[in-house]
């Protein structure tokens, strides 16, 4: 019996370590809305299959055209339903973007067609710097 008392506590720890691990690959994150019409947390991408998707290496801006799904003007957050984006290698996709604070999201709304360049941050992630109707 002595012998499955490290045993024990060593298993309890695995789980515990875990679990927050298979929280979030789970996508039971539920925040606001996401790719497919469900919610999850802000500017996540957890229950999108992108296959091989992979940004080329030393790109850091791209044009992109789509179509405005909702805007979270309070939180910063637009979701698109955007075209490929061939110079990040991004298939048609919806999905929750972050704009940067200098962008003016009075000028679109949930609907509209729209052009919008791409950079990204230091912390990696693509944030919308412009965005205008498409014409």
């Amino acid at each position: 019996m002595r012998n499955l008392l490290p045993l024990a506590i060593a298993a309890a720890i695995t789980a515990v370590s875990f679990a927050p691990t298979f929280a979030s690959e789970s996508g039971t994150k539920t925040e606001r809305g996401s790719h497919d019409g469900t919610k999850s947390k802000r500017g996540s991408h957890d229950g999108m299959e992108h296959g091989e998707m992979k940004t080329p290496e030393g790109v850091n801006e791209a044009e992109a055209k789509g179509k405005i799904n909702t805007i979270d003007a309070d939180a910063g957050i637009v979701n698109v339903t955007h075209e490929p984006v061939e110079a990040l290698g991004w298939p048609t996709m919806t999905m929750d973007l972050p704009v940067t604070r200098r962008v003016d999201l009075s000028t679109v709304k949930p609907g509209t067609d729209v052009t919008f360049k791409l950079k990204k941050g230091r912390d990696k992630t693509f944030r919308i710097i412009a965005i205008t109707p498409a014409e």
